[in-house]
């Protein structure tokens, strides 16, 4: 998971406000790294790729020193034990983004926008030979090109604002730069614009291209007012919580989501059942997300600062607690312990995705599968482990009913 932004024109605007404030509504896709690219109609490039947040390195005092009508902004996920090239890469007057990996030994940044700079039948050969799970930006003065890989595992929309083209991982970007969101880009599909047209060409050499986003899209990754294959992630997360309620059929309770990502879902649950819905934290906003920090320590330590149960609500109360997803089971299981400490009399946990039995993920960085809480566990040994009283899954075929889509990439459910 990384989030993308391309913004590009041929009139004399200034790229880099909008690349700078586009990169908040992407910077839940990874805090890690940060880099901005301009180029301007001159053909000068500036280039600033730094470690941290969008707020550490760049404000509105850097518009006068990254000048350009045109540039691409990327913040990086981290992922442990796999290192990436810095983004965005600068070559010959050329920007490149790409959240993804590209598998061919020989691939190099270099050659790769060396070659989108050629005639499209090179581009189109050199793309229909390329393995892996991607989406990628690229820019010069004389075209930009926006490209999602066959599998389209990954997401990229384009947007307008007026004559500006934008580019970008997730529509809630393009919306909070005042954009207006054309369409996603679909798999295997090379959107081309130049100064005299705009052409998308479809690549479909050795594989089906299909729709087939990671599920964890729409599980944690995305923002709740992106749109993702023409579903809004906010109304994907509710349903997945009244679908889980109707395979539950639990009565009593106050229903309380796991901030953040849990609170859409427990919306949903509560309903669907007509039991109460309580805000039961108050959540610190100055951590970060808890999933995609790299280290398990820092996740572990953080998970008890963020989160802090209101005792007025919670205490002598039967608790239903609607979560995401369980991964490796530390961040629910700290939080079951903060609401027994705050006195709930009994903690159901209900989790709005199927179990992760498996490390593979093109969005999350799911661990090994020996430090997955389900894995080899029945859903009785996972409860003790985590110290609820009850514990539930949505089941596969109400995750799929729910979002609405039978074909997702969710490798992580199924065990071989």
């Amino acid at each position: 998971m990384s989030g993308i932004l391309g913004v590009y024109s041929f009139d004399n605007i200034e790229a880099f406000p909008h690349l700078y404030y586009g990169l908040y509504a992407l910077q839940h896709r990874g805090q890690a790294t940060v880099g901005i690219g301009t180029i301007t109609p001159d053909g000068d490039s500036q280039l600033i790729r730094e470690k941290g947040l969008i707020s550490e390195y760049f404000g509105d005092g850097l518009i006068e020193h990254m000048p350009g009508n045109k540039g691409i902004g990327f913040v990086q996920y981290p992922f442990e034990n796999r290192e990436s090239e810095p983004m965005p890469f600068y070559h010959e007057g050329a920007l490149m983004a790409i959240d993804g990996e590209i598998e061919n030994e020989d691939f190099t940044y270099q050659a790769c926008i060396e070659v989108l700079g050629q005639d499209i039948e090179t581009i189109k050969a050199y793309f229909e030979a390329l393995i892996g799970k991607f989406t990628l930006i690229y820019m010069n003065n004389d075209r930009f090109i926006s490209y999602k890989h066959l599998d389209g595992i990954k997401p990229l929309a384009i947007g307008k604002m007026d004559d500006t083209i934008i580019a970008s991982s997730e529509t809630a970007a393009i919306d909070s730069i005042a954009g207006h969101v054309i369409r996603e880009i679909q798999p295997g599909e090379l959107f081309i614009q130049t100064k005299t047209q705009c052409i998308s060409y479809y690549l479909s050499a050795n594989m089906e291209a299909t729709e087939s986003l990671d599920a964890f899209e729409f599980i944690y990754t995305a923002r709740p007012d992106s749109i993702l294959d023409g579903i809004s992630v906010y109304d994907a997360r509710y349903r997945l919580g009244e679908t889980l309620w109707q395979e539950d059929q639990l009565h009593k309770g106050i229903v309380i989501g796991a901030p953040e990502s849990g609170v859409i879902s427990s919306m949903g649950y509560a309903k669907a059942s007509g039991l109460p819905y309580e805000q039961g934290f108050v959540r610190n906003r100055y951590i970060g997300r808890t999933f995609i920090q790299s280290s398990q320590t820092i996740r572990e330590r953080n998970i008890e600062i963020k989160l802090t149960p209101i005792k007025s609500i919670v205490a002598n109360r039967e608790v239903i607690l609607i979560d995401d997803s369980i991964v490796r089971g530390s961040t629910i299981k700290r939080t079951v312990n903060t609401l027994k400490e705050a006195g709930a009399s009994r903690i159901h946990v209900r989790i709005a995705a199927p179990p992760v039995v498996k490390g593979e993920s093109m969005t999350v960085d799911i661990p090994d599968k020996h430090q997955l809480v389900a894995y080899n566990r029945s859903i009785e040994e996972v409860r003790d482990l985590i110290g609820c009283d009850s514990l539930k899954y949505i089941s596969l075929d109400g995750f799929h009913r729910a979002i609405g889509r039978s074909k997702l990439y969710e490798p992580y459910f199924t065990e071989e």
